[in-house]
C-alpha cells in the first residue's frame, strides 16, 4: 500500500514531469520508481508489484475493484516477472488513479534504484516436493531492505530465488540468484550466484558462494548490493556481471566483505495455514474437462496431503470478474494464498483433495478451468507487445492462439510438455530464449520494402547441465508463421524418439551444425533474405 506522503510526493513529481521540468534521467527514474511506462500511442501502463508473485485474496479483490473503476476493459495482465500490468491509462486520469490505489490495498511503488526489479521466485516454491526450504521469508526481507538501500543503484538489478537445485526460477540468469541447498552437515542454506543475465547478450552467472546459511544469507545479499553500488560508480550499464568481469569474483567478494550489514530484517519463517475439507456435496462437473484439468494442472505438494492447482491464463490476461472468483476460491478452498507465476499463470496451494472439484467448478464458470498448464498450448509472451515502442510484430499471439485452439494435435498430454514463448522485439523481454520454442520479433528491409517476422529459437530451458539458452535455427515472415508451426508439429509427430516430449525433442533437434531444425526451416529463412541465422549455445547455471 502507498502511504499518503508518497502520494503527495507523486503529485509534485507528476507536475514537474508534465511541465517538462525534469531532466531525461530524472524522468526515467520517476517513471521507474512509480511503475509507470508510456506506450507507443501516448497512453500509460501501471505496473503493480507482487514480490515473488505473492498475492492475497484482498489484493485480488482490490485489483478487481480498481479495474472496474479505472480501466475500460476491466482487465490486467500477469507479467513473466510475476507482477501485474494495467494498460491504456489516459494521462489526465493518472494522478487521480494513483491517489486511489491505497483504498484498494495496491501499490505501484518500487525500489528507488533506477533498475531495481521485483524479486522473483520459482513457481512451486516451498510446495515443490524437492524444495529444501521456503525462500519467501528471505525474499520479503530483501524487498524491505532494498526499499531503503536500493537508492542510488544506477543499473538493472534482478534477483531470483529457487527452492531446490532444479532452479526453476533460472537463478543463474539473474544479477543475483539464490538456489536452496544443504551442506555436508545437513544445514539448509543457499548457493549464491551473481552476474548472470538473459536478453540480447545472455551470460551465465558466476558462482559467488557454494553455501551460505539461511541466517547469513540476508547480510551477505546486503553486502553484494552495497559493493555493487559502490563499484558501479553511477554507470547505468554497470550491471553486476560487468563488474565481475572487470575485477573478478575474488576481488568483488573482498570489496563486499568490507560492508558489515547489520540492519537487514530478521528472516523468520511463518507457520503454514491449512485448508479444511468442504462439508458441501460434490458439484456437477463436466467429467472430461475435469479429468484433463486434474491430469495437467494439479500436483501434490511437499506435505503429501494437500494439492496445488495451477490456473492457466492465456497470455496472462485476467478480468475483474476472474480476479474476484480467484479471491473466493483462495478463501473458501485454500489457505488464502495466490501465486502469480513466471509462466503468467496463477497457482492456488493448500487445497484439500475433497475440495478440488469445487475449485475447478468455480474456476470453470469464469473461463479459468482450462487444462494444459505447463504444456505447449500454455503460451507466454513479453509484458507489453501492443505497447512497446520496439515491437516488430504482434501477429504471433493471434496465430498461436488459433493454432492451439485446434485441439490436442492428436498427441497425448505427456508428449506436449514444453514451453512456447514469444517476444515482440529483439530485447527478449519475458525471456523467450528459455522456451522449448521461441519466436522473437524482427524486421528486414527498409521503407516500403520493410517486412516483419520472427527469429526462431529452439531448445531453451533446462537440461541436466543446467540453464540452456535456445539456439537460433531459422526465421520466417509473419505471414508464414502458421505454416512454420504446422511443419514443426508434423516433424515432431513423425520424428520424435520413443516417449520423447516436445521439450526434449526441441533440445535434440537444435543441436549440431547445421542442426536438423535449421535444415527443416531453411526454406522459410531463405524467404526473409537475411542469410544464415546466428548460431549460439550457452550452458550454465546451478
Amino acid at each position: 500500500m502507498i502511504e499518503q506522503p508518497r502520494i503527495e510526493e507523486f503529485q509534485k513529481d507528476w507536475d514537474r514531469y508534465t511541465s517538462g521540468l525534469m531532466s531525461e534521467n530524472e524522468a526515467n527514474l520517476f517513471k521507474a520508481c512509480w511503475g509507470l511506462h508510456v506506450t507507443r500511442d501516448g497512453g500509460w501502463i501501471l505496473k503493480f508489484r507482487f514480490p515473488g508473485g505473492q498475492m492475497s485474496p484482498e489484493q485480488a479483490e482490490g485489483l478487481a475493484g480498481f479495474l472496474r473503476k479505472w480501466v475500460a476493459e476491466a482487465r490486467a495482465r500477469i507479467t513473466p516477472r510475476q507482477n501485474i500490468q494495467v494498460f491504456d491509462f489516459a494521462a489526465e486520469k493518472l494522478p487521480l488513479a494513483m491517489a486511489d490505489l491505497a483504498s484498494f490495498g495496491l501499490s505501484t511503488w518500487r525500489h528507488p534504484g533506477a533498475g531495481m526489479s521485483t524479486s522473483s521466485l520459482c513457481e512451486k516454491g516451498a510446495y515443490c516436493e524437492n524444495s529444501k526450504l521456503d525462500p519467501r521469508p528471505l525474499l520479503n526481507a530483501l524487498e524491505t531492505w532494498l526499499g531503503e538501500h536500493g537508492k542510488g543503484y544506477p543499473a538493472k538489478f534482478k534477483v531470483a530465488f529457487s527452492a531446490c537445485g532444479n532452479d526453476c526460477a533460472y537463478a543463474g540468469g539473474h544479477d543475483v540468484g539464490l538456489v536452496a541447498t544443504e551442506n555436508e552437515k545437513g544445514e539448509k542454506g543457499y548457493q549464491v550466484m551473481g552476474g548472470g543475465r538473459l536478453g540480447e547478450e545472455p551470460r551465465p552467472a558466476f558462482l559467488l558462494k557454494a553455501f551460505v546459511s539461511e541466517t547469513a544469507a540476508g547480510p551477505f545479499l546486503g553486502s553484494i548490493v552495497e559493493a555493487a553500488k559502490k563499484l558501479a560508480k553511477g554507470n547505468a550499464r554497470a550491471r553486476l556481471g560487468y563488474i565481475l568481469e572487470e575485477i573478478g569474483v575474488e576481488a568483488f567478494l573482498a570489496e563486499a566483505a568490507k560492508f558489515k550489514v547489520t540492519d537487514f530484517p530478521k528472516v523468520e519463517a511463518t507457520a503454514p495455514k491449512y485448508s479444511d475439507p468442504s462439508e458441501d456435496g460434490i458439484p456437477m462437473t463436466t467429467g472430461e474437462e475435469y479429468r484433463k484439468f486434474l491430469d495437467t494442472n494439479v500436483f501434490t505438494q511437499k506435505d503429501g496431503e494437500h494439492l496445488v492447482a495451477v490456473v492457466r491464463v492465456p497470455f496472462g490476461w485476467v478480468t475483474a470478474a476472474q480476479w474476484e472468483v480467484l479471491a473466493k476460491v483462495s478463501r473458501d478452498f485454500s489457505n488464502g494464498e495466490l501465486r502469480l507465476t513466471q509462466s503468467q499463470n496463477i497457482m492456488i496451494p493448500m487445497i484439500h483433495e475433497s475440495n478440488l472439484q469445487w475449485v475447478h467448478y468455480d474456476l470453470n464458470q469464469f473461463g479459468l478451468g482450462l487444462a494444459g498448464a505447463g504444456y505447449i498450448s500454455d503460451l507466454s509472451c513479453c509484458p507489453g507487445p501492443k505497447a512497446c515502442d520496439n515491437a516488430q510484430d504482434i501477429s504471433a499471439h493471434e496465430a498461436l492462439a488459433q493454432f492451439f485452439a485446434l485441439g490436442d494435435l492428436g498427441l497425448d498430454p505427456g508428449e506436449l510438455a514444453g514451453a512456447i514463448k514469444v517476444s515482440s522485439c529483439p530485447n527478449k523481454c519475458g525471456n523467450p530464449e528459455l522456451g522449448s520454442l521461441a519466436l522473437i520479433g524482427a524486421s528486414w528491409g527498409e521503407g516500403a520494402m520493410k517486412e516483419t517476422g520472427y527469429k526462431i529459437l529452439m531448445g531453451g530451458g533446462k537440461n541436466p547441465a543446467g540453464m540452456r539458452i535456445g539456439r537460433e535455427v531459422g526465421a520466417c515472415r509473419a505471414v508464414r508463421l502458421g505454416s512454420v508451426l504446422r511443419s514443426l508439429m508434423e516433424r515432431f509427430k513423425e520424428e520424435k524418439h520413443g516417449d520423447e516430449n516436445f521439450h526434449q525433442f526441441c533440445q535434440r533437434v537444435s543441436e549440431g551444425d547445421p542442426s536438423p531444425a535449421q535444415m527443416w526451416l531453411q526454406v522459410y529463412t531463405d524467404e526473409t533474405g537475411i542469410g544464415e541465422p546466428h548460431m549460439e549455445l550457452v550452458d550454465g547455471g546451478a
